[in-house]
């Protein structure tokens, strides 16, 4: 079984890197090729091994390298990376030295996002031990929900906003973006939060019912992470990878001191209300660490403080079931953001009324 996992590593390894080479040489239609790839190979071996062959866990792993495999042969075939590898003739030490000081910081990023995750579980089963852990990892299955939407995005803004980086126009389609992004992972977030029991009840077994009371400041903590995640490519576009490093390592020593001391304070809940407050630690450092930020948002992070406000509001309400409080602070949000509602409302029917007329 050991090298069954190894293989899988390995193989996630080899696609990862094709994934992120497609990206560098503009190749994206061949990195979204590669995952349909890999989504069709994981679940026919997964019918194959598992319901025709009955392999059990070891076909499911089998399935799961596959599903890697295939798509980084796809890749390696069609980006033909040996090509890259031979060194041209005006080869620069300097830019090799730029580039390790570029990247390193980048490593630690990783390195700091994994303390930052692992911290939560490896504290609360120290505290409270291995059953509220578990109630603490089935909470995150709602806040995945909008992880996944976000991923769609995130993966096409690092390529955009690195091409639209040093353009004249650059600080006001960032800032387009922003508010855009804000708003939509606040009604998002503002949704699920509302619906947070209901989803609980679809969702979890009827005995881990009770782990929705973290889903709340669970989802908060996504949401920080994900306005920080779009200030990152911003950032390493000027090749300020140190802050987003600086960042990530702060925002994890703030979430493993304020772990112990809210689960001393407060109990269990206290894990996720520190995991969404260094969530929003790494989102301030980050903006604070551009060069211009008034520049670049204006005013709109300041105004988006309002809208976060508010989910704070609404994820403290729905630990008390209070929907009133909640259902005021959604309309008092669409109340200040009214005219960006207005003009999302007219682009989004114009652009439907394209389609259908191309139709």
């Amino acid at each position: 079984m050991g090298i069954i996992i190894f293989l899988y590593y390995f193989a996630y390894m080899a696609n990862q890197y094709f994934i992120q080479l497609a990206k560098g040489l503009d190749q994206v239609k061949y990195m979204a090729i590669g995952g349909v790839i890999g989504t069709i190979v994981t679940v026919a071996l997964c019918i194959i091994l598992l319901v025709k062959m009955h392999y059990g866990l070891k076909g499911y792993f089998i399935a799961c390298i596959g599903g890697q495999a295939i798509p980084a042969i796809f890749l390696y075939l069609v980006l033909k990376p040996k090509s890259l590898l031979s060194e041209p003739e005006n080869y620069d030490k300097n830019f090799e030295r730029k580039y390790l000081n570029y990247t390193i910081p980048l490593i630690l990023t990783n390195i700091g996002w994994w303390i930052n995750n692992a911290s939560d579980r490896y504290i609360i089963t120290w505290m409270k031990g291995v059953g509220v852990n578990g109630l603490l990892s089935i909470a995150y299955k709602i806040p995945n929900i909008l992880n996944v939407l976000y991923g769609l995005f995130i993966q096409a803004w690092q390529i955009s906003a690195m091409k639209e980086y040093g353009k004249d126009d650059s600080p006001t389609y960032y800032n387009a973006v922003f508010i855009w992004l804000s708003i939509t992972l606040y009604f998002l977030g503002s949704g699920l939060i509302i619906t947070t029991k209901y989803l609980s009840q679809l969702m979890f077994a009827k005995d881990f019912i009770i782990a929705w009371k973290f889903v709340p400041f669970l989802i908060l903590s996504s949401i920080f992470t994900a306005i920080a995640g779009y200030i990152s490519p911003i950032l390493t576009s000027s090749y300020d990878a140190k802050s987003v490093a600086k960042s990530t390592i702060y925002g994890g020593i703030i979430n493993i001191i304020l772990n112990i001391l809210l689960t001393l304070l407060i109990g269990s809940q206290g894990v996720t209300i520190a995991t969404a407050i260094s969530g929003f630690s790494i989102m301030l450092f980050r903006y604070l660490s551009l060069k211009k930020p008034r520049v670049i948002f204006d005013t709109s992070f300041e105004r988006s403080l309002i809208m976060w406000g508010a989910l704070v509001i609404q994820a403290t309400a729905m630990l008390y079931s209070n929907y009133y409080i909640q259902i005021i602070s959604i309309l008092v949000v669409m109340l200040l953001f009214r005219r960006n509602l207005i003009v999302g409302k007219e682009k989004l029917l114009c652009y439907l009324k394209n389609i259908f007329i191309n139709k």
